[in-house]
């Protein structure tokens, strides 16, 4: 049925992300949340359409192409990332001051694919914290962390900001910031313990700190 749909009105569909995508067709559950899967993260970060499923089926009912905003998918949080991107992102993107080094390991997402997601949202990326150029107004170290930081992992942080003067951060503060469209408090996903005359001299945001 939705392939009949799709020829009729010219459309082609995609099983995988790409650029030429227009619209990223989602599950939703009754209050309109999406899960954070990839092709919701790509989606976001490429500002395009995200609507539940219910738009198709509303399309080939009417038998055309009907207004997506009352389809709009939300984060899984509530939050409202995709219209937030979609009206923004042309203009201004997420992550646009900030220089980002992923280090693995990471589950779920490779560093490819969360180096690409990054770019998407006006980020520059290093392939090692050393090659940091501190050009943006904020360079981190990204690093996924599970619900207590491991000792090896704060051992690393603590050397790369000893060594570099470079934060580390969790990947969750990442994908939660890209997931919602907007820039989030980052002081609980820091990765090791640090002073406030320290995060000051970091030019955080005020919001960024609360």
């Amino acid at each position: 049925m939705v392939e009949d749909w799709a020829r009729r009105v010219g459309a082609e569909i995609s099983l995988t992300y790409s650029s030429a995508v227009t619209h990223i067709i989602v599950q939703v559950d009754e209050e309109n949340c999406a899960q954070r899967t990839l092709k919701f993260l790509y989606g976001v970060a490429s500002g395009k359409w995200i609507v539940g499923i219910d738009w198709i089926h509303q399309c080939i009912r009417e038998t055309r192409l009907i207004d997506e905003e009352p389809f709009e998918a939300l984060d899984m949080d509530g939050e409202d990332g995709p219209r937030r991107a979609r009206q923004t992102s042309q203009r201004s993107k997420l992550f646009e001051a900030f220089e980002f080094c992923c280090q693995e390991p990471f589950t779920d997402v490779s560093v490819e694919q969360l180096n690409e997601l990054l770019m998407l949202c006006g980020a520059v990326t290093a392939n090692s914290p050393a090659e940091l150029t501190k050009n943006r107004r904020h360079s981190m170290i990204i690093v996924q962390t599970d619900d207590d930081v491991s000792p090896a992992v704060q051992r690393k942080a603590a050397s790369w900001f000893e060594r570099l003067q470079v934060l580390s951060v969790s990947r969750e503060w990442v994908l939660d910031c890209l997931a919602s469209y907007q820039l989030l408090p980052v002081r609980s996903q820091l990765i090791g313990k640090h002073s406030e005359s320290m995060l000051r001299m970091m030019a955080f945001d005020s919001h960024l700190l609360a």
